[in-house]
């Protein structure tokens, strides 16, 4: 009969060996398995003077023992992208003209456009009638083949103290379509012409609202009037002045053709008749009054 001390050691010995068996088969299993990945859960959210922020996640790299390390998160700021777009100029003209004082005055400064005058006049006629109780003087500072260095070569008698002594609310610049005559370096030149003038202008008026009028179209010269046109309407962007646009509005009405053959251009295919001067009139006056 065996010994009490002796079953006391065998069981321990198989519960020894049973306990190993048990270990070594769960080590084999999660030697097989793995310990799982965790899912991501990132949550991004703009940091303080930020408009936007991005979060990215790296999965987890294992280690040279071959464990996966606790996930990581790393936030990625993103400063806001600069807008590549220059906020259009507000209608500092239609302000002026709106301004609680019952009289205001404009000045235009033109060329033969402007000389003939219905056309401003026209635009004066119906800014006083689109704000009541308001009183619109038109003065013209307007010489026939004019230029903007034509204006850039008078003296201060000639330019700044007509300016000066009308006192004007708003200022309009309706130049370019005599530039169009030399389309070399046509663009560059007028919009460099544009903020000079407009330098002179605010030495003796202070505080003047702008307004441009592009060049009107004219048969022979059709792409110099265009990179003109383009130039001035960035220009007159960048000196906080409105803009209208006589060759879109040409194309509102069917064209420049079309408009000679109802009568509003001369036979010259430049200069418009009085019924053109009307026309332009008009709508320059939309364009001012546009919110």
């Amino acid at each position: 009969m065996p010994s009490p001390e002796l079953d006391r050691r065998g069981l321990a010995r198989i519960a020894a060996l049973v306990a190993a068996a048990a270990a070594l088969a769960v080590s084999l299993v999660r030697s097989q398995r793995g310990d799982p990945r965790p899912e991501p859960s990132v949550v991004a959210t703009p940091a303080p003077g930020r408009s936007g922020a991005t979060t990215s996640f790296a999965p987890p790299l294992p280690d040279a023992s071959g464990r996966l390390p606790a996930p990581s998160r790393t936030r990625v700021e993103t400063p806001a992208p600069a807008s590549s777009l220059v906020p259009h100029a507000t209608n500092a003209a239609r302000a002026a003209l709106s301004a609680a004082s019952a009289s205001r005055t404009m000045i235009v400064i033109g060329d033969s456009h402007t000389r003939a005058g219905l056309w401003a006049r026209v635009v004066g006629e119906r800014v006083t009638t689109a704000l009541p109780g308001r009183a619109i003087a038109i003065e013209r500072l307007a010489l026939v083949g004019a230029r903007f260095s034509t204006w850039l070569g008078k003296s201060r008698e000639e330019f700044e103290a007509p300016i000066a002594a009308a006192r004007p609310d708003v200022v309009v610049v309706a130049l370019g379509t005599n530039d169009a005559s030399e389309p070399r370096e046509a663009g560059p030149r007028e919009a460099a012409g544009l903020h000079a003038l407009l330098e002179r202008v605010r030495a003796v008026a202070p505080g003047v609202a702008c307004f441009v009028v592009g060049p009107t179209p004219r048969y022979d010269a059709k792409v110099a009037v265009e990179r003109i046109r383009d130039a001035l309407r960035a220009r007159a962007e960048q000196e906080g002045c409105g803009f209208f646009d006589p060759t879109a509005w040409a194309l509102s009405q069917g064209g420049w053709r079309a408009m000679r053959a109802k009568g509003w251009v001369h036979r010259d295919g430049i200069h418009l008749t009085n019924d053109g001067q009307r026309a332009l009139g008009e709508a320059v006056a939309v364009e001012l009054l546009h919110d």
